[in-house]
C-alpha cells in the first residue's frame, strides 16, 4: 500500500457521525469513510453533475472533511513527504511546489481507488 492511501486511512475519523465501522478491518474503515462522503458529496457524482469521482475525492479533501482529516498546511504537507520518503530533505523549492501541486490530485485519486475497490468488494490494497 503507498504512503498516501496509508495517510488517508490513518487520518480517518468518524467521531461525531452517525455510522461507524462494523469492525476494525481496513475494508470496514474505507467502507465507513465512502459512507459518508456520499452523503455529503454524492449529489456531484450524479445527474446533471457527473463529475468523476477522483474530482470530487479531491474536493472533498481539499475542503477540510471531518471524517479524513489529512494534512492541509503546506509546511506540515512537506514535512509529512519528507518523513515518507517522497521528498528530498533538501528539496529544491521548485521541487516543494512541484509537490505541492500535485498533493490534492495524488490523495483524491488514492482515495478514489479505495471507494471504488470497497464499493465492489474488492480487498483494499
Amino acid at each position: 500500500m503507498n504512503a498516501y492511501k496509508l495517510h488517508l486511512i490513518e487520518c480517518f475519523d468518524f467521531t461525531g457521525y452517525n455510522v461507524q465501522p462494523e469492525n476494525s478491518s481496513l475494508e470496514s474503515q474505507v467502507d465507513t469513510a465512502y459512507k459518508i462522503f456520499l452523503s455529503e458529496m454524492g449529489w456531484q457524482l450524479k445527474a446533471p453533475y457527473n463529475k468523476p469521482l477522483a474530482f470530487v475525492c479531491q474536493e472533498w479533501l481539499q475542503g477540510l472533511a471531518s471524517a479524513c482529516t489529512i494534512n492541509f498546511m503546506n509546511g506540515a504537507i512537506l514535512l509529512w513527504a519528507e518523513n515518507k520518503g517522497l521528498l528530498a530533505d533538501n528539496a529544491s523549492e521548485k521541487k516543494q511546489d512541484a509537490f505541492l501541486d500535485k498533493y490534492w490530485l495524488r490523495m483524491g485519486s488514492n482515495l478514489a481507488s479505495m471507494f471504488q475497490r470497497s464499493a465492489n468488494g474488492y480487498k483494499i490494497v
